[in-house]
């Protein structure tokens, strides 16, 4: 079974209603944010991305790692330089 797959059935298993891939070309921004009262788990399947914090140069997720957006929030992300792809749960 592949990432995206594993990441997939991992993320239903949890109880995510709404489960998708994402795609980011080579460092595209985007924002992720919630709008429910349950966090959004972001499992990083291909590539990497980035979460620019206070931090010099932030927090970077390689493939196989995954990150939570608390509700109602918005975290802008950065793919790396050769692009990303996650599973995103709901």
């Amino acid at each position: 079974m592949e990432l995206s797959e594993r990441a997939i059935q991992t993320l239903e298993t949890e109880g995510c209603v709404s489960v998708y891939e994402q795609d980011w070309v080579a460092k595209e921004k985007s924002v992720l944010h919630t709008k429910t009262i349950e966090p959004l788990q972001v499992y990083v399947t291909e590539g990497e991305l980035q979460v620019p914090t206070n931090d010099v140069g932030g927090r970077f997720y390689q493939a196989g790692e995954r990150f939570s957006v608390a509700p109602h929030t918005e975290v802008l992300v950065i793919a790396g330089p050769a692009g990303a792809r996650a599973v995103i749960g709901e």
